[in-house]
């Protein structure tokens, strides 16, 4: 697992908001990350970190070309892991609720794709 430089996943983090239509400007898109990322710094985070999250997208750059609807796997890449209690059994649930809270009210994006995301974070149960 390669180290990921923070200033790398926020360049990432505001490119995916202006392609995928975020209204706001980029102010508004920093302020995003930061809320996305206070969930992932909690205390005692070890694998599900935001390295994770940086290793993930390494690895989706590599077949991103072969997908039909990118933008729908690269959001739920950023949120799959937002939520994680060691003890819950429900993580992924939690993680795909908070993601539909992010792109429907924070983003201002169509529900459409919010659902699109929730059931790929969903399905990221299945590999734990």
């Amino acid at each position: 697992m390669r180290q990921v430089h923070h200033d790398q996943l926020l360049k990432r983090w505001l490119d995916l908001c202006r392609h995928i239509g975020v209204q706001r400007g980029h102010s508004y898109y920093i302020a995003l990350y930061r809320h996305l990322v206070h969930y992932y710094n909690h205390p005692g985070r070890h694998f599900h970190s935001l390295d994770h999250i940086g290793n993930c997208l390494a690895k989706f750059d590599e077949i991103k070309h072969l997908l039909n609807e990118p933008d729908v796997v690269e959001l739920a890449i950023w949120f799959h892991d937002a939520i994680y209690e060691v003890w819950a059994d429900d993580n992924e649930d939690r993680s795909a609720e908070l993601a539909m809270f992010f792109i429907v009210h924070l983003m201002g994006l169509p529900r459409e794709l919010a659902n699109k995301v929730a059931y790929q974070i969903q399905r990221t149960n299945y590999f734990s």
